[in-house]
Formats: structure tokens, C-alpha cells, sequence
């Protein structure tokens, strides 16, 4: 009968152990996987309608940001939308958004040359991104259009923070220089 008994004592004491270890796990997971601030930089040191005739000679832009699950299609989250206009005066914007340490994510950074927004782009790109991006990187304009009209991509790229990019194209003939660097605000 002792033995009963110090044998049930034993199986309590190692449930007890277990659920005290899981629940510290769990703590530390959450913590892990906490939203955190993220600074955003972007800069331009040449706008990519500054040299278009018939154009405004700024650059009105949309960026939107994807958090990537895994690699399928179509894409989940977007965290993060925008829309700002760069200019002869105005070439840098500082930017905040929530993400999370040691995820994966995917931007685009689109010069808008209609009127479409965020709600009309946004779905377009969740479905067809891998298409997008595809095109982006062939410079195959005619493919971007069939899914983007008129809305020309100047950055897109898949991203973990920190992150800087440089990146240097032509599009349609007219030169651009834009800069994104993401890091954790302290």
C-alpha cells in the first residue's frame, strides 16, 4: 500500500515538472514571437518620374508589406500599407510598423501612376505575388500591367529585419534610386 502511495506522489510530481516546464516554454515562445516596433527608412537620391515630360516629376508610391507564412499562395498578412509622395523637396520618409523577430517578409515598393489604392492592389498581390515578382525581376513590363495596370514596381523583395536594400533600376526608360533600410527601434 505504501508503494501505491509513493508511486501516485511520483506520477503528480513529474506532471507538475512537466506542466511548470511547458508553461516556461510557452513564455518564452511568446516573448519570442512578441510584436516589436521596426523603423523603416526610405530615401531616394533619383526620382523615377523626374525626367518623364508628361508627368508630375514626383513619384507618388504605395508600399505594402507581407508577412510570409510559408511558401504558398495566396499571401496571408499584410501588415503594413502606405502611401507617401517623394519630390524635389522631400526624398525621405522615417516609418513605423509592428513586426516580429525572425519572420520573414515580403515588400513592394509601387510608383502609382492612377488612382488605385491599397484595397484595390492589395488583392491583386496577395493572389499573384509569385507572378509579380517574377515579371519584376525579368523586367517584363507588359507581365507587371497585366496584373497592375498602369502601376509600375520599383522594389519588390523578400526581407528579414534587419534589412538595407540599395537598389538601382530603369523603368520604362527613366532612371530611379531608392534606398530601404528596416531595423528594430530601440
Amino acid at each position: 500500500m505504501n508503494w501505491c502511495r509513493i508511486y501516485e506522489r511520483l506520477y503528480w510530481a513529474k506532471i507538475l515538472i512537466f506542466l511548470i516546464v511547458m508553461s516556461s516554454n510557452m513564455v518564452a515562445i511568446a516573448q519570442t514571437n512578441a510584436l516589436q516596433n521596426v523603423q523603416l527608412r526610405v530615401s531616394s537620391t533619383d526620382l523615377s518620374e523626374d525626367m518623364s515630360l508628361s508627368s508630375t516629376k514626383n513619384d507618388e508610391l504605395l508600399l505594402l508589406i507581407y508577412k510570409i507564412e510559408n511558401d504558398t499562395t495566396p499571401l496571408r498578412e499584410l501588415v503594413y500599407d502606405t502611401a507617401f509622395v517623394f519630390d524635389k523637396d522631400r526624398r525621405v520618409i522615417q516609418l513605423e510598423w509592428m513586426g516580429q523577430e525572425n519572420s520573414k517578409y515580403l515588400y513592394f515598393l509601387l510608383e502609382l501612376d492612377s488612382d488605385k489604392t491599397s484595397v484595390q492592389l492589395d488583392p491583386v498581390l496577395r493572389i499573384y505575388y509569385k507572378e509579380v515578382l517574377a515579371a519584376f525581376n525579368k523586367r517584363d513590363y507588359t507581365a507587371i500591367e497585366k496584373y497592375l495596370g498602369d502601376e509600375d514596381v520599383l522594389v519588390a523583395n523578400y526581407f528579414t529585419i534587419p534589412h538595407a536594400e540599395d537598389h538601382k533600376g530603369v523603368y520604362k526608360a527613366d532612371k530611379y534610386h531608392y534606398s530601404l533600410n528596416f531595423t528594430w527601434k530601440k
